[in-house]
């Protein structure tokens, strides 16, 4: 361990040695800009190649307290004077208690929670009626202790390894007598203390509560419950690991759940601001290297006199905690809303299975930029940190609250967990439709309100140079009117008019109108444009974030690549039973490729989701020269997943521009296929010369890594290991004119998707 901290005290040194010193220049000759921008579209790219740097400034410092030093619960922004308070405390000064309780059941409308008193008994089946468990409708159902900090159901506090509260008289904040094992939703019991089944659980009352085997009471208790929360593990869920947290604290504070409790003189949302006064030092990194990767703030060191930085610089806005770290703090399973977790033993795993990870991601990439400032008042752009995903699913599914001004929604289709012992007794509440897009626009709402009362960078331009992320399906189709003036980066880049929403799911039609005589007179649909969801002059259609293990056969990194021997591919979700979903599209091209043997006759391999196969899904990619991304619920990443394997996409998505289609014309590494001809499929693959299929695959050679956040930090470990692993691989065919070509190492921070948003950025400085 001794030389594991000096290794990252080295690091730490080398980090802010090399932060201190970032001398950043590109100043490309023209020449080499042309080189470097080649086939992109737009003058960003050049004309950041070709800037001028700018010297580096000394960290803006606070200097303000706040209201009772916010209850000793939260943290002082100490350049405004307000507090960002955790999750059971808001208000000024972070005064005022907010319990989240556990519950069964959820308001329609209105601002008051919910907080059930459950007296199990009242859940009785009556005899000769169906048993129908409301477990998994909500995972805050609780037969135990709640804390109702967060809404997360434990042990009863009278059994053995129950949950203890705080003591009455205790700080705000306090960590429990005793934490307790939990009880999450597959996790109740479904009959009663007297052994009469009740309408509730899934596991047997013995299982919970036995004295002998119970999983309240049992030192090594017969079964397990799920331990759901980020940062524990185990057979009992005893082991404590490292929570996750954007930029992990900046080294300067205690991550909790998505939260950064800052060490004293340190504050902001990742704790990169420091006291007038306060030195720059090491951080945690030092005596916890596994956290080392994750903590890079160029912004908070003092620069070297030499120092120089680039433009765009932008600031991240510093907000309440309830827009970003409160919906972490909320979520019901640690997996969630993150792009990387903490497991046992303090490793890193990545979360690629998150399909809206960005939201995380991307916060945590600006935070870590070298294109940030930690002063407002000379940045380019404003980056507004939302969690709209991660408030849809799964924090606004199965609490009652957060609540941003509509009812809140049933769940339709629940979280993947079995109750022990491999029951899958899922009963699914009726959905109410619309509710959760609702709620994410509300949440919009809310943010816009809050920083335009409480900053002036708002009106300094109407928010043109304001950005928001919409990581969700339908991309910023239901975002409110009052940001359409900002730049809106998303996955979906629909551009129809009069659009209408195109998700098979209901709670996700933002097209209803959901309206209340009190709290809703004028419905949702007035706060919502008619005119396209994405204007490509000022918006982004960003690519997902796909960690390396995602694409580590991929030639592109040096794997050997093996002949495309098959002419089109394409794996998804079809929901034959659910008409409205992609359209019916995936639902056609299925059914007429199996009717008709696409497989034999046209090499076209068409795979439901479920199907079991012995490859993986990479491997279909490396071997197939065409692969289709058509529509889901909303945006797919099928077109990056093809770029990524260097497989030419077939966008099949009507009105709907692809990933970065203002700046890599889509013609280039891309084929087009409407709706209204899915059935001519193989004709059409089969109709396009292989002249123009090397020309795609050259290209996608040549653009791939800009699909790619090969720059992350926590990314380029396993970026490097992968590729030197791949490329000490002999060649696994003789053909070297196999493309796109086999890539050896590369510069990972140039180039990149995060680059080439920058990039785009710079080209929209006034």
């Amino acid at each position: 361990m001794d030389e594991a901290r000096a290794h990252a005290s080295t690091v730490w040194e080398a980090v802010a040695h090399k932060a201190s010193n970032l001398v950043q220049t590109y100043s490309s000759s023209p020449s080499e800009a042309v080189a470097l921008c080649g086939g992109l579209m737009g003058s960003g790219c050049q004309a950041f190649a070709q800037q001028q740097p700018m010297p580096a400034v000394s960290p803006l410092k606070g200097t303000m307290s706040c209201l009772r030093d916010c209850n000793h619960a939260g943290k002082c922004v100490a350049f405004k004077g307000f507090c960002q308070c955790p999750a059971g405390w808001t208000g000024e000064g972070c005064l005022t208690r907010e319990r989240r309780p556990c519950t069964h059941e959820t308001r329609q409308w209105g601002f008051t929670r919910l907080d059930p008193k459950v007296n199990l008994t009242e859940f009785r089946v009556e005899e000769g009626t169906e048993y129908h468990p409301i477990a998994g409708g909500r995972s805050s159902l609780c037969a135990g202790t709640c804390d109702d900090d967060i809404s997360l159901c434990y042990c009863p506090s009278d059994t053995k390894y129950g949950r203890i509260p705080p003591g009455e008289h205790s700080l705000p904040g306090a960590p429990p007598i005793r934490k307790g094992r939990p009880m999450g939703q597959w996790c109740q019991p479904k009959q009663d203390k007297e052994g009469f089944p009740i309408r509730w659980g899934t596991v047997d009352y013995d299982f919970l509560f036995n004295d002998k085997t119970g999983w309240c009471n049992a030192e090594h208790p017969a079964g397990r419950c799920d331990c759901y929360q980020d940062g524990i593990s185990g057979a009992t869920c005893e082991t404590i690991y490292e929570h996750t947290c954007v930029n992990q604290c900046n080294g300067h504070g205690e991550c909790y759940i998505g939260y950064c409790q800052c060490h004293k003189g340190w504050f902001g949302h990742d704790c990169a601001y420091r006291m007038e006064g306060v030195e720059d030092s090491p951080g945690l990194e030092v005596e916890r290297p596994w956290i080392a990767d994750m903590v890079y703030t160029p912004a908070t060191h003092e620069p070297a006199a030499n120092a120089t930085r680039l433009r765009p610089l932008i600031w991240v806005y510093e907000m309440p905690e309830e827009y970003a770290s409160r919906m972490l703090q909320y979520r019901v399973d640690g997996g969630f809303c993150n792009h990387r977790q903490f497991t046992g033993g303090n490793v890193t795993d990545f979360k690629d299975h998150n399909y809206y990870q960005l939201e995380m991601g991307l916060h945590e990439m600006l935070l870590q930029s070298p294109h940030r400032t930690l002063d407002p008042e000379e940045a380019d752009f404003f980056y507004v940190p939302v969690y709209t995903s991660c408030l849809i699913m799964p924090v606004q599914n199965f609490g009652d609250g957060p609540y941003y001004h509509s009812p809140l929604s049933s769940v339709g289709r629940l979280p993947r967990h079995r109750a022990p012992g491999g029951s899958s007794a899922v009963v699914a509440a009726g959905p109410r439709d619309g509710g959760r897009t609702v709620q994410a626009g509300g949440l919009l709402e809310d943010a816009f309100h809050w920083i335009r009362a409480h900053y002036p960078y708002w009106n300094r331009k109407g928010g043109r140079d304001h950005i928001w992320l919409a990581t969700h399906d339908e991309g910023s189709c239901w975002v409110p009117n009052v940001i359409r003036p900002s730049i809106i980066f998303s996955h979906w880049g629909r551009t129809d008019h009069n659009h209408t929403s195109w998700t098979g799911y209901g709670p996700d039609n933002y097209s209803l109108n959901i309206s209340h005589p009190l709290y809703a007179p004028k419905g949702n649909l007035h706060r919502i444009t008619k005119g396209p969801c994405y204007d490509p002059v000022k918006d982004l259609v960003v690519p997902t974030m796909r960690s390396p293990k995602h694409y580590a056969r991929s030639p592109l990194l040096g794997y050997p690549p093996v002949p495309r021997t098959r002419l089109g591919f394409f794996k998804g979700r079809m929901q034959f039973e659910n008409l409205p979903y992609s359209r019916g599209v995936r639902q056609k091209l299925a059914r007429q490729a199996w009717e008709e043997d696409w497989a034999g006759a046209h090499n076209i391999l068409i795979l439901d989701n479920t199907n079991v196969t012995q490859k993986t899904y990479s491997e279909f990619l490396v071997e197939s020269t065409f692969c289709l991304a058509i529509i889901g619920d909303g945006w797919t990443s099928r077109y990056e997943d093809a770029i990524l394997h260097g497989c030419i996409p077939v966008a099949i998505m009507d009105n709907v521009k692809p990933i970065l289609s203002n700046i890599i014309d889509e013609a280039d590494v891309s084929i087009r296929v409407g709706f209204d001809e899915v059935g001519r499929l193989p004709e059409i693959l089969k109709a396009v010369p292989q002249e123009e299929i090397e020309r795609l695959q050259r290209n996608i050679g040549r653009f791939w890594r800009r699909f790619a956040y090969t720059s992350h930090r926590v990314y380029q470990k396993r970026l490097r290991d992968i590729q030197e692993r791949n490329l000490a691989l002999p060649a696994l065919d003789t053909d070297v004119t196999l493309l796109p070509e086999r890539e050896g190492m590369f510069d990972l921070e140039q180039s990149d998707a995060m680059q080439t948003i920058l990039e785009w950025l710079y080209g929209r400085m006034d």
